[in-house]
């Protein structure tokens, strides 16, 4: 099973050119982390794009819009145990005598 957290950490944003920026943060302290997703987009909590960082604590985004503002934030992938399991036996419709007819 695979949990997503949203991280409580401190982004840190380098301009590292021409419309691009490279974002850092602070490896989770959780120790099954599989990925961090960095989730961005012009309005505030409402993210257009998904990328994936990997195991990696930083990222460069390209193409950026020269002038634009973004907003950003980042999930830690967090690999758990399976939850309890349940199960559940597809009825056969042909077995109710009402669907039959």
């Amino acid at each position: 099973m695979i949990n997503m957290f949203l991280l409580a950490i401190l982004l840190t944003i380098t301009d590292t050119g021409p419309e691009q920026v490279t974002l850092a943060w602070d490896r989770n302290p959780e120790h099954q982390v599989t990925d961090y997703f960095l989730y961005y987009g012009p309005e505030s909590r409402k993210y257009d794009n998904i990328r994936s960082a990997g195991n990696n604590t930083q990222i460069t985004v390209n193409n950026m819009v020269i002038g634009q503002t973004y907003f950003f934030a980042v999930t830690a992938v967090i690999e758990s145990d399976y939850s309890d399991e349940i199960s559940y036996k597809i009825p056969n419709p042909c077995c109710n005598v009402s669907l039959c007819h």
